[in-house]
């Protein structure tokens, strides 16, 4: 009889344990009780979905990362890069910068990151190039100083861009 109970006492205390230690094992601290996926990326967004330059013009591209728990992430110098049409508009393939090379033509510039791709156009188009202004146009500098000078150059559909080269 105390055989009996010593191994009733021993399969009780089995229960409780084993009653413990699978009520500790889904918990992790979740709230909800579910084991929730690893996030996941679901597309990637181009920005503009279409943009207009002229022969030599740029234009800055994005690539933006969505994921399944509604988290949004800049990708534009992570994703790789290309040109659908690489002699109508150039892309810099890790940065998103794209060059319009032959007027009257688009050119599809996609963004590839994590196994997905998204992609915007490039149209160019005939504007000719009408002006080049650098500023300024005169400089007085102490010995050993520098001066920063601005290169604009304007088209003739009114755009205008930046053409200053940073020097080191």
């Amino acid at each position: 009889m105390k055989r009996f109970k010593t191994q009733q006492i021993y399969l009780l205390f089995i229960f409780i344990l084993g009653s413990f230690f699978i009520a500790g094992c889904g918990g992790g601290g979740d709230v909800t009780g579910h084991w929730l996926p690893a996030r996941q990326l679901m597309s990637i967004q181009v920005t503009p979905i279409t943009a207009s330059v002229p022969v030599t013009g740029t234009q800055q591209f994005t690539a933006t990362a969505i994921y399944s728990d509604g988290v949004s992430l800049d990708v534009t110098k992570t994703a790789v890069w290309t040109s659908g049409t690489p002699a109508n508009a150039s892309v810099v393939v890790n940065t998103g910068l794209a060059t319009g090379l032959v007027g009257g033509t688009s050119s599809v510039i996609t963004a590839t990151y994590g196994g997905k791709s998204g992609s915007g156009t490039l149209n160019v188009n005939a504007a000719t190039s009408i002006s080049f202004r650098v500023t300024p146009i005169a400089a007085s500098i102490p010995v050993s100083g520098t001066q920063q000078y601005t290169a604009i150059e304007t088209f003739s559909d009114g755009t205008s861009y930046d053409r200053t080269v940073a020097s080191v």
